[in-house]
């Protein structure tokens, strides 16, 4: 049975250019604040994708970028090569299960300095689920199955939570967050307030959506929620 709503929070999505800056720059340190959130709030236990990427030209020097390529083409599989302007990105897929070593590695590759500050990223994808701050029981009703399999833009699903996190000189964490509340409670705020204390960015008020189901039960309509002294909703769109 369908559930009546859920909220949910859209951090600052890559495809219309954004995310949430980290503090630290590199590839341990950031992953380390990211890790840290995660085993605190939800049930993760492993990423769900891990992708190195090395930009070949676009200002990065040669001598550093060709032995690389070959250390990532001996040990990883090759995923992809795309065009980045005047550069090419190379990806490579490793294995979660080695991602604390792979960071590491490349932590130590000399001089990272001189790497251009976009050529060298370990892009990780982390699907989880939220818990109780007390228990420590997943909270009920995160699955897309609860929410009529609605798909939210093209990268997510209403009741489905992820993290892409881009690790680099300058690191970066994209989240969608699908907390199952079904109205802004009293509950719902403290909620809210149990992740910012262990987030390693500031949650905006500005990204959040409540979502109801229509009168047919058929479709969710988001609504734009504002955090502020009294509850409130602004409507952007309309149930079909």
């Amino acid at each position: 049975m369908a559930r009546r709503g859920v909220i949910t929070y859209d951090g600052l999505p890559i495809s219309s250019g954004g995310a949430h800056k980290l503090r630290s720059g590199g590839f341990v340190a950031p992953w380390a604040q990211i890790e840290h959130f995660l085993r605190a709030c939800t049930d993760f236990e492993r990423p769900e994708e891990i992708v190195i990427e090395l930009i070949e030209g676009g200002g990065a020097s040669s001598a550093l970028v060709a032995p690389l390529k070959e250390r990532f083409s001996e040990r990883f599989s090759a995923l992809r090569s795309r065009r980045i302007g005047t550069a090419m990105g190379h990806q490579w897929l490793a294995g979660p299960a080695g991602l604390a070593v792979l960071l590491q590695e490349l932590e130590t590759i000399h001089p990272l300095p001189d790497i251009a500050a976009a050529s060298l990223t370990v892009n990780v994808t982390a699907a989880f689920r939220f818990v109780d701050p007390h228990a420590r029981a997943v909270l009920l009703f995160q699955s897309p199955s609860d929410y009529l399999m609605q798909t939210v833009g093209d990268r997510a699903f209403l009741g489905s939570s992820r993290a892409f996190a881009r690790l680099a000189a300058h690191p970066t964490v994209s989240v969608f967050f699908s907390l199952p509340f079904p109205e802004m409670s009293a509950e719902f705020r403290a909620y809210v307030e149990f992740l910012r204390d262990h987030a390693p960015f500031r949650l905006s008020d500005r990204h959040w959506k409540i979502w109801t189901l229509n009168r047919r039960g058929t479709r969710y309509a988001g609504r734009r929620l504002s955090f502020g002294p009294e509850p409130s909703v602004r409507r952007s769109g309309r149930p079909r």
